[in-house]
């Protein structure tokens, strides 16, 4: 196949992704609006699917469609690894701010928790070669989905804690079903173009000789993050770092979700009761998880140093190391 070709075609499909996903989250922030969500709540719900939408997508259809579990698996832990450096960048970038930012994170911690829960819980069963004999060949899916129920049930009982900050409620509360029917048509554009990468993403490996875990984290995972990018740059620049950190904490949280859905997904046919990342049999797969749990203990101790005013030097450690992890789990890919 041409070269030249085959990359246009993979911009063209990551360019359809990018664009319909930046207009379902702004569809879907505009929703949350309407509904009065609390920010941490409405990041984590409805701006977590929706930026995650293309991760969803992309990786089911390597799944399902290719049969690749590497580059299901890359794709989400590289999603999760690029989501996590960009909270540290949006968190400087909140710091360094002249307009009022919202810095409470007020609802966003117990969306961390549950992320290292469900980082570790992934990790331990990635490397601990008894876990599947131990626990079953669905412990992964099961326990990542019951994790994301909980969080999410969790993160709608917190909501009421939060203040009243919408400003938007009354203005956008009759077009609802406006919103929600434009969400609606951006999710199936994803659907398709995300299918349309998966399979693409799977030419590039055999293309150019390249391990399927390595174009998912890198390719794929940079391709299907960059609506939370744009999202979180947005709200940071209006003073809501809450919603932002919710956003991608929620995000991750989901994908999370999607890697237990995709181990469901995965055993089945002749590949009944083979686990996920025992099919990626792919050892970058721990080290992204392992990255992802050292980023997000630092970022929440960022947010916590935040709230009780510590100055910027201890934080600007945390953030370098933070980035520092990420720059070599990139490197081990």
């Amino acid at each position: 196949m041409d070269h030249a070709y085959l990359w246009l075609k993979f911009l063209t499909a990551a360019g359809v992704v990018v664009a319909a996903g930046m207009n379902l989250t702004k569809n879907a922030e505009k929703l949350a609006s309407a509904m009065n969500w609390g920010h941490a709540f409405a990041g984590f719900v409805v701006l977590g699917w929706a930026t995650s939408l293309p991760e969803v997508t992309i990786s089911l259809s390597a799944v399902q469609t290719v049969g690749s579990a590497s580059l299901a698996s890359g794709n989400i832990t590289g999603s999760i690894l690029f989501n996590l450096a960009i909270l540290s960048g949006l968190d400087v970038m909140a710091a360094a701010s002249r307009a009022p930012t919202d810095r409470r994170a007020l609802g966003v911690m117990p969306l961390g928790v549950f992320n290292l829960v469900m980082l570790a819980g992934a990790l331990l069963l990635a490397v601990w070669a008894g876990a599947y004999d131990t626990f079953g060949a669905r412990a992964l899916g099961v326990f990542l989905l019951a994790l994301y129920v909980l969080s999410a049930v969790h993160a709608w009982r917190r909501q009421d804690d939060e203040p009243d900050e919408s400003q938007a409620a009354s203005e956008y509360g009759a077009r609802r079903v406006e919103f929600a029917t434009r969400c609606l048509a951006a999710g199936t554009v994803i659907l398709f173009a995300g299918t349309w990468l998966a399979g693409i993403g799977d030419e590039l490996a055999s293309t150019y000789a390249l391990e399927e875990g390595f174009v998912g984290t890198i390719f794929l995972a940079t391709v299907s993050s960059l609506p939370e990018l744009v999202t979180g740059v947005a709200a940071v620049r209006i003073g809501l770092l809450t919603m932002a950190a919710g956003s991608i904490l929620g995000s991750n949280i989901f994908n999370l979700g999607v890697l237990g859905l995709c181990d469901l997904a995965y055993q089945v046919g002749d590949r009944a009761g083979t686990p996920l990342l025992v099919g990626a049999d792919d050892p970058r797969m721990a080290w992204n998880l392992a990255a992802g749990l050292a980023m997000t203990v630092l970022i929440l101790a960022t947010l916590l140093l935040r709230r009780a005013g510590v100055g910027r030097r201890r934080i600007a450690v945390l953030f370098w190391t933070t980035m520092a992890i990420y720059l070599g789990a990139l490197g081990a890919a």
